[in-house]
């Protein structure tokens, strides 16, 4: 049984890593497309569509929301490791 939870700790662990770097490349697309501009390449550009498609269909109260729940994970996340 033990073993298991283990298993399923350093599966959690990955997935979170693995949702982070996620996180930090869309961070570093949104950088690279504030310092180039419409310049900044294909791939940077679809990445931009795609939030701004995505921000489009959401209201403000909705994204404050997510980013209260998003506050509250890490901050969780981070106490439970101290």
């Amino acid at each position: 049984m033990s073993q298991m939870l283990k298993k399923f700790g350093k599966l959690n662990q990955a997935l979170w890593m693995f949702a982070e770097f996620g996180l930090l490349l869309v961070l570093v697309c949104i950088l690279i497309f504030l310092v180039l501009g419409q310049q900044s390449g294909a791939f940077i550009m679809s990445v931009m569509e795609n939030i701004f498609t995505v921000t489009g269909k959401v209201d403000a109260a909705n994204l404050i929301g997510i980013s209260i729940l998003i506050a509250l994970i890490y901050a969780l996340k981070a106490r439970l490791e101290w």
